[in-house]
């Protein structure tokens, strides 16, 4: 039978905000049979994801009787987790019977701020703006210093702002807002980056976001063009009639003087 023999995580706790790295050591307990075509899959649990792809699957390949193997995941972790645990469900499948084994690994808050909340805009028009939001508390008992809000996509910076320091036990709001040009849909990811008490630059990912780019519809500013030329062209109408109608009492008036004159000549 294979089981998970052991696993390691730095620091022996997930940190918020930190990347990790998840080593599992696989194990044959069979002393007679050799299993072949393992394949780990690993159900990650909501609070992290893996650096590389979407999902956590692993070709271990041959594994012989008693026999040991390693298997190092690398991931991601939003700096809003705020469980105290978070459970791995991993199912070894191979030509023996499958095993499901759950790890529960503690999570352990070593970053200085407390995210309260975070959102990003998820749908936005070419040329208009969408914003990032951010509420956090300053854990540390000493202060935080030159925080910068930061969104970007990839290794691009979209947007920052700087929020400057911060004392313990207070309190910040921040709202950035950022322009993205191109439509189609990116990935963005919004950080909080930090100096500690050492003055070392500390980064705290806050978790990525889709945003949804469109172009701005033109429909409504087609139909208020429509209207403006409709309103123009009634307009027009209005003044010919206007102009005809002044025109035709002017010759009325001529014709009525003449009738006159002539029955004065008589």
């Amino acid at each position: 039978m294979l089981m998970v023999d052991k696993y390691t995580v730095e620091n022996e706790k997930i940190v918020p905000g930190q990347d990790f790295t998840l080593t599992l050591t696989l194990k044959n307990y069979s002393n007679t049979n050799t299993a072949t075509n393992i394949m780990l899959n690993v159900e990650n649990p909501e609070g992290v994801a893996p650096v590389y792809g979407t999902t956590s699957q692993v070709f271990v390949g041959t594994l012989g009787p008693e026999k040991t193997k390693e298997v190092s995941i690398k991931y991601r972790s939003w700096a809003s987790i705020q469980d105290e645990s978070l459970d791995f469900t991993l199912t070894i499948v191979s030509d023996q019977p499958t095993n499901q084994v759950i790890l529960r690994i503690p999570v352990g808050a070593d970053s200085p701020l407390n995210i309260i909340s975070s959102s990003v805009s998820t749908d936005v028009q070419v040329g208009e703006s969408g914003s990032a939001v951010i509420s956090f508390e300053a854990l540390a008992e000493n202060n935080v210093s030159d925080i910068t809000l930061i969104l970007r996509e990839g290794d691009t910076k979209i947007a920052s702002s700087s929020i400057g320091n911060v004392t313990a036990g207070s309190t910040k709001s921040k709202k950035l807002p950022f322009y993205i040009d191109k439509e189609g849909k990116h990935e963005v990811e919004m950080l909080l980056q930090y100096n500690n008490q050492l003055g070392q630059t500390q980064e705290v990912s806050l978790g990525k976001w889709t945003v949804n780019v469109t172009q701005a519809s033109t429909k409504s500013n087609t139909a208020n063009i429509d209207q403006i030329m409709s309103s123009d062209e009634s307009n027009v109408s209005t003044s010919r009639i206007a102009i005809l109608g002044v025109s035709g009492d002017a010759i009325l008036g001529i014709c009525i003087l003449i009738v006159v004159l002539l029955r004065k000549r008589r």
